[in-house]
């Protein structure tokens, strides 16, 4: 799912609104696993393990500053979106147990 999810940027990089969808309902899917300690903080883990794994890739002269600023750029995008989803469906979930509650 992950590939797809970055093939899907990768062709989206000038309309990112699609991939934006996808990414925040993975974000959102990860609300279940609140219970077993997962945080929106480990998204932060995703991001700088993509970073390092771009600064791999390639021919060490295509590996400039603006492609490495590029690259940060695509992968903040990528945490900005899970997290948000993350953060919507939490809010939602503790709306939908505290109506329970009542």
């Amino acid at each position: 799912m992950f590939l797809q999810l970055f093939e899907l940027l990768m062709e989206s990089l000038e309309d990112t609104r699609a991939v934006s969808v996808e990414l925040r309902e993975v974000g959102r899917l990860h609300v279940s696993l609140w219970q077993q300690g997962f945080r929106a903080a480990h998204f932060d883990v995703l991001v700088q393990s993509l970073l390092d794994a771009t600064l791999k890739w390639g021919a060490r002269p295509h590996r400039t500053q603006d492609c490495q600023a590029a690259w940060a750029d695509i992968c903040a995008f990528i945490v900005e979106e899970l997290k948000d989803g993350f953060h919507t469906a939490r809010k939602f979930s503790r709306r939908k147990a505290s109506l329970k509650a009542f």
